[in-house]
């Protein structure tokens, strides 16, 4: 994975960044060890932005040490990228969630802390997971590029893809077709 703590920094990426893949839980004579959760793909800890033309993924959970009496649970996944205030990202790339080892749960691939964030996507983005913004943060999701695209309005909601954002924009010269509805 990778991480920022300076303000103003920004972290373009053409390649691959993942997180670390959770360990296994050791075994026991009772009930076996839980498996390590995920670690995130990339880490913000300051207002960053992020041009993201690659794929950014959370790692997957691991899984459970064997026991006697029973197995241990295994480990959640790992988110795919947090931003912690001011943050922009701009995503023509892949952003995903890890996987649970158990149930295949997939972590959010996009999680907003501190408000004033803002998800900028060009019609080649591609997102496997939830976004979650910061209730009342003032976050921003924004359709934009100079390539026209398409975006299913449907994924917005509470419980949705696309969660709590507080504003939406379309900017660029592109024209996005908008489908589905929301609340």
């Amino acid at each position: 994975g990778a991480s920022n703590a300076v303000a103003g920094a920004t972290l373009q990426n053409a390649g691959r960044i993942a997180g670390g893949n959770g360990g296994t839980g050791g075994g026991a004579l009772g009930t076996g060890g839980a498996g390590g959760t995920g670690g995130r793909g990339v880490a913000l800890a300051a207002a960053t932005r992020v041009e993201n033309g690659g794929s950014i993924a959370g790692g997957n959970g691991g899984t459970g040490g064997g026991g006697l009496g029973s197995n241990g649970l295994g480990g959640a996944g790992g988110v795919g990228l947090t931003a912690n205030g001011g943050s922009t990202i701009v995503n023509s790339g892949s952003i995903a969630g890890g996987v649970s080892a158990t149930g295949g749960v997939r972590a959010d691939a996009i999680r907003f802390t501190g408000g004033d964030n803002r998800l900028e996507l060009l019609n080649t983005s591609a997102i496997t997971g939830n976004v979650v913004a910061t209730a009342t943060g003032g976050d921003t999701l924004a359709l934009t590029g100079a390539a026209d695209g398409s975006f299913d309005a449907s994924a917005i909601g509470a419980a949705a893809q696309y969660r709590n954002f507080s504003g939406y924009e379309k900017t660029g010269s592109s024209t996005w077709t908008l489908s589905g509805s929301t609340t």
